[in-house]
């Protein structure tokens, strides 16, 4: 999945580069400055993104991580909950 989007990531500011380029050498310097800071401004807001749905990812993995824990802690006591003990005082 990561490397994927990644992947579309690389592809995109590759090609808003190249158009970038390519306007530059038709228009001007101040034309292609233009469009290569909207590159990046698409770029960032696409790896933002992508870190944004990784980190909701990973949060995922480990919420299931910690339930199966407890379940697994829970199975193993027989689900009995802990009990008080009685010190014997003479």
């Amino acid at each position: 999945m990561m490397q994927g989007i990644l992947s579309f990531l690389g592809f995109s500011l590759g090609a808003s580069l190249g158009a970038g380029l390519v306007n530059a050498l038709s228009h001007g310097v101040r034309p292609a400055l233009r469009e290569t800071i909207k590159a990046g401004i698409v770029a960032s807001e696409g790896v933002r993104s992508a870190a944004t749905e990784v980190r909701s990812t990973v949060s995922d993995l480990r919420d299931e991580a910690v339930a199966e824990r407890a379940n697994e802690t829970r199975r193993r006591r027989g689900n009995q909950e802990p009990r008080k003990i009685n010190i014997a005082r003479d």
